[in-house]
């Protein structure tokens, strides 16, 4: 009589056993399990109206280029292989500037910061010169160098604070540095 029950059971075990789903490694791991959406944190300093027009008169050799996550607003293509990215990111200006400066081999150089003056809102700029180390940024490859680096941080825009962090060959952007600058004085937004 238990052989009767016994073989039963044990069918009825393996069949449970075999349409049991396999435990998501996600959920195993403390993770999410999906990160189809992307978060959109609860601090002020990030984006509240994602239909903001961000108005940006780029020098006229730029490209528009995809944008592929979501904090990057805009992104432009340069010549010469650079890039512009407008970015809605919080965060400590001065640790902001400092990873970005980490971003490069300076050599004996320092990286620069400095207000610009006559903007429609208040912006601290950053620039850095050198051999550009994080290359993923850019699509890859070799170290760049001479390469450079403007950088403004906007933290005061009605939808909080916004990064512009420009990269490029050093002739390229120094040709193109006033226009990048007065992009960066009459950066506004309009929603």
């Amino acid at each position: 009589m238990n052989m009767k029950w016994t073989l039963p059971a044990s069918l009825v075990f393996l069949f449970l056993a075999a349409c049991m789903k396999a435990p998501d490694p996600a959920m195993a791991a403390g993770q999410p399990q999906s990160a189809a959406a992307p978060l959109v944190p609860s601090s002020p300093s990030t984006p509240q109206e994602p239909s903001t027009n961000i108005n940006f008169s780029v020098p006229s050799d730029w490209t528009v280029q995809k944008v592929n996550n979501g904090f990057t607003l805009k992104k432009w293509g340069l010549p010469g292989g650079g890039v512009c990215t407008v970015t809605a990111v919080g965060g400590d200006i001065g640790a902001n500037f400092q990873r970005w400066a980490s971003q490069f081999d300076l050599g004996n150089k320092q990286w620069k910061r400095e207000s610009l003056s006559g903007a429609v809102y208040a912006t601290e700029l950053m620039r850095a010169t050198g051999t550009l180390l994080a290359v993923a940024q850019i699509g890859g490859g070799e170290a760049r160098r001479d390469w450079s680096l403007i950088g403004a941080a906007i933290p005061e825009t009605p939808i909080g604070s916004l990064y512009v962090k420009v990269l490029g060959p050093a002739e390229i952007l120094a040709a193109q540095e006033g226009s990048i600058l007065q992009a960066l004085k009459s950066l506004s937004l309009d929603s």
